[in-house]
C-alpha cells in the first residue's frame, strides 16, 4: 500500500473488511487521459478521415489512372485463383 492511502480495517465476527481512502495526491497523475489513449485516438481518427475521403473521392468518380488496371488485373487474378483451386478439386475428387 501507498503512504498516501489511508486504510480502515473494520473487524466483522465472521469477515474482515479493508476500505481504503485514496487521498487526491495519489490518484492525481497531471492529466485525466493516458498519453497512448490519446495516441490510438488520433490514429483511428486519421483513419477515419483518410477513408471518408477515399469514399468521397470514390462516390465523386476521382481515381487515379492505374486504378481501373489493378483493378481489372485483381479480378483476372482472382479468376484464374478460382479455376485452379477448381481443377485442383476435381484432381483430389477424381483421385478417390
Amino acid at each position: 500500500m501507498s503512504d498516501r492511502a489511508a486504510v480502515t480495517i473494520a473487524r466483522m465476527p465472521s469477515l474482515a473488511t479493508i476500505v481504503v481512502h485514496h487521498t487526491g495526491a495519489a490518484t492525481h497523475h497531471g492529466g485525466g487521459t493516458p498519453v497512448g489513449v490519446i495516441i490510438v485516438a488520433a490514429l483511428a481518427a486519421l483513419l477515419v478521415l483518410a477513408c471518408v475521403a477515399w469514399g468521397a473521392a470514390r462516390w465523386a468518380g476521382r481515381e487515379p489512372r492505374w486504378w481501373s488496371h489493378a483493378r481489372e488485373s485483381l479480378t483476372e487474378v482472382g479468376w484464374h485463383a478460382q479455376a485452379s483451386w477448381s481443377d485442383f478439386a476435381d484432381w483430389l475428387r477424381l483421385g478417390r
